[in-house]
């Protein structure tokens, strides 16, 4: 999913001539490149190789520059969902392999079927797009809210209300949700 979003990024990019200049225009194709090379350290990366790690956390910081940078000029909706995907994968990474690093690595231990089938990204999108919200809500924590028991099990109710509350927190498409008694 990811992967595609980042694709059609890099393939498209249409600008605000108004707002933006030629520099900018050249830092687009930066920022192209940037964005194909992040896709190269996705594919690639593990978690326990620091320096895969490294890679990865440089490429996210390129990118989010690259928003910074030229986010006012980009006009295409395809090219700002990838760059949304980008950033958000990046900073769910960011989020698990420092906030939650020895609850992570327990959790790959376990080979948790629930962890495992549990996808943040296309809760994301369901949300956004209006897609069954009901039923997005009600696995955004996993089938039956599966991951609550797990992390709790695993790691304790402090890591859990970390996860939970990064994740509620994560972007505003989530608050259509409503979890008062079940998570």
């Amino acid at each position: 999913m990811i992967v595609l979003l980042i694709s059609i990024f890099i393939t498209s990019f249409a600008f605000a001539e108004k707002d933006c200049s030629i520099a900018d225009s050249f830092q687009a194709i930066s920022c192209r490149l940037r964005a194909s090379e992040f896709a190269g350290t996705f594919d690639k990366l593990d978690e326990s190789d620091s320096e895969k790690m490294s890679e990865f956390r440089r490429s996210c910081k390129s990118n989010n520059n690259c928003i910074d940078e030229i986010g006012h000029c980009i006009q295409d909706e395809q090219a700002t969902k990838g760059l949304n995907a980008i950033q958000s994968f990046c900073s769910i990474m960011n989020f698990l392999s420092t906030e939650m690093t020895d609850c992570d690595e327990q959790w790959d231990q376990e080979e948790s079927e629930c962890y495992a089938s549990w996808n943040p990204f296309q809760n994301d999108k369901d949300l956004r797009e209006g897609n069954d919200v009901e039923g997005v809500c009600g696995q955004f924590f996993g089938r039956n809210n599966c991951l609550k028991q797990e992390i709790v099990d695993t790691c304790g109710s402090r890591d859990w209300q970390k996860f939970k509350n990064y994740f509620l927190e994560l972007n505003d498409a989530v608050k259509q949700c409503d979890f008062y008694g079940t998570i």
